[in-house]
C-alpha cells in the first residue's frame, strides 16, 4: 500500500529514531488506557446509582439523564471522532435537568444529583 522499504541493514541513526517512536507509542497507549479506565469508573458508578438508588416520580428526568449518560459512556469508545460535542451537550443537559427538577430531588435523589458534578468534573 505505501510501499515503505527501510534500508538492510538499518543504519545507527534510523536505530535511534525508531526507538524514540517506542516511547511515543507507550505514552499514547496508557493515555487511552487511562481514558477507557475514566470511562469505565463512570460508567460503573452510574450503573450501581440506576441499580440501588430509588429515585422518586418528580426526580425521574435526573434517572433518565443517568440511563442516558450511562448508554452514551458505552458508545463512545466507538464513536471517537464525535465524543467530546456528545459528552459537552451531555453535560451540559445533565446541568439543564437539574434546574427543571424540584430542589427537594437534591435529597430525595442525592447520589443521581450529585452524579451529574460528577460527569462534569
Amino acid at each position: 500500500l505505501l510501499d515503505v522499504r527501510l534500508p538492510v541493514p538499518l543504519t545507527p541513526q534510523l536505530v535511534l529514531r525508531l526507538r524514540g517512536l517506542r516511547w511515543h507509542g507507550l505514552v499514547w497507549m496508557f493515555s487511552v488506557a487511562m481514558i477507557l479506565d475514566l470511562q469505565l469508573w463512570v460508567l460503573l458508578e452510574g450503573a450501581y446509582i440506576l441499580q440501588q438508588a430509588e429515585v422518586p416520580p418528580h426526580c425521574s428526568l435526573l434517572r433518565y439523564w443517568l440511563i442516558t449518560y450511562c448508554m452514551a459512556l458505552l458508545v463512545m469508545p466507538f464513536t471517537a471522532g464525535c465524543a467530546l460535542p456528545f459528552a459537552s451537550v451531555l453535560i451540559m443537559a445533565g446541568a439543564s435537568v437539574r434546574e427543571h427538577v424540584p430542589e427537594v430531588c437534591e435529597k430525595e435523589a442525592h447520589h443521581s444529583w450529585v452524579f451529574v458534578d460528577t460527569a462534569s468534573a
